[in-house]
């Protein structure tokens, strides 16, 4: 097997706009750790793919897909083989359109584009043999953010690496389901978050200097033990997690299969127009629940609100429905499920019980439709499934469609 791995600083200038909180005071007035872009080039039987991941928030569709048509040029391969991901910082730049969370930023959009071309243009020239080794720990640091009767956490650390023949790392591919917005909608300051911070800490502590893409699981429900302000706290869980992910590969094992292959699809939410009376009826309900509150983030909650009636009553963009990508890729024995959308944790239970294969899943795969949600979150209620879709300027993603995507990805596995 061949690998090669590059990176690029893709930090946008101070003043950009931040994503994520509807509660953040805009810009960024600093810069806390330089955003980067990352590209993972894998050479096998059956060809080669081509792995990208940026610490920003997500990609819409359409720019992921222009994004992977760039790269695949470079790589010289079909856009299939090339699967983008995000660690879904919520420090990082507005390049997603989400209402009152900042305004989408198209100069950090290039900025990530070309930064991403750049690693990969870095990674084909210096491809090497390497051996592929795998392995799987467990950390406990997510939680439930929903607390309900079915809370779930997915505690499981996924790790792939490739290594030179003197033991050195060339680069490493890890996974864990937690949400990053460990440092709140108060920090102003651009940082990748957890997962940022986790990769600029295994690319120092490993042998090589390997470049290390820390991909996030499903996480729809999942956050940090706590959000807020305090670099230190996020700091100390971001070593937390690389001294997990660094004892996983001292006992990796090697993995003889060079099998190299990937294989993708798109799911229909199966969103429908609402009438104007239903988008009437929500978007009051919305604004009737913030009526009394003071302060500047219930009135932005108010006016996402205001936007969203206009919108749907209005023409509706095709991302309004909610496509949602789903990708499925294998390295040896090994499976990675990409899925443009924020799923729940259970998900990958779900593919994994379906295709007896060993599975991790990447969340914010090639787009971000919204919230993922199981029938029973849909029973329960809360943010994900009656409020997200608001600020995502969307149709609500509607029950049935997380199932139809774990059935479709669980297909796509089968067929790699």
């Amino acid at each position: 097997m061949y690998v090669g791995a590059g990176i690029q600083d893709i930090t946008p200038p101070i003043g950009t706009h931040m994503s994520g909180f509807v509660a953040r005071e805009q810009p960024s007035i600093g810069v806390h750790c330089p955003l980067k872009a990352r590209a993972l080039l894998v050479e096998g039987d059956g060809g080669r793919i081509v792995l990208l991941h940026a610490d920003v928030i997500a990609f819409e569709y359409d720019d992921a897909l222009s994004i992977r048509k760039a790269v695949a040029n470079v790589a010289g391969v079909p856009i299939e083989r090339v699967i983008l991901s995000a660690t879904h910082t919520h420090s990082g730049p507005a390049i997603v359109r989400l209402s009152q969370c900042g305004d989408y930023d198209p100069a950090a959009l290039r900025l990530a584009r070309d930064g991403l071309v750049q690693a990969t243009h870095r990674a084909l020239s210096v491809l090497e043999p390497a051996e592929f080794v795998v392995g799987e720990g467990s950390s406990v640091l997510g939680i439930d953010r929903r607390r309900g009767e079915q809370k779930h956490t997915n505690p499981r650390v996924s790790v792939w690496g490739w290594r030179r023949t003197n033991g050195e790392w060339v680069a490493v591919m890890t996974n864990y389901a937690m949400h990053n917005v460990a440092m709140g909608g108060e920090n102003r300051l651009l940082c990748g978050d957890i997962s940022g911070h986790l990769a600029a800490e295994l690319e120092t502590i490993l042998t090589g200097s390997p470049v290390v893409l820390c991909t996030n699981g499903p996480c729809g429900n999942i956050n940090p033990p706590s959000v807020g302000p305090d670099f230190e706290r996020m700091l100390g869980w971001s070593k937390e997690l690389g001294g997990v992910m660094a004892g996983i590969l001292s006992g990796a094992e090697p993995c003889l299969d060079e099998t190299v292959t990937a294989i993708e699809s798109i799911v229909p939410s199966g969103a429908v127009r609402l009438d104007p009376e239903e988008v009437n009826r929500r978007a009051d309900w919305k604004i009737r629940d913030l009526e009394g509150q003071p302060g500047a983030t219930a009135e932005r909650c108010r006016q996402a609100a205001r936007d969203w009636r206009d919108t749907m009553l209005g023409e509706l963009p095709d991302r309004a429905y909610g496509a949602i990508p789903v990708h499925a890729v294998r390295i040896g024995d090994r499976y990675a499920v990409g899925i443009g959308a924020e799923p729940f944790s259970v998900i990958a239970d779900g593919i994994r019980e379906l295709t007896g294969k060993d599975v991790f899943v990447v969340g914010y795969a090639n787009g971000d439709a919204g919230y993922l949600a199981p029938e029973y979150a849909y029973e329960e209620g809360g943010y994900e499934v009656d409020g997200a879709f608001v600020f995502y300027g969307t149709l609500p993603i509607p029950r049935g469609a997380f199932e139809r995507v774990v059935d479709e990805a669980s297909a796509l596995v089968g067929i790699l």
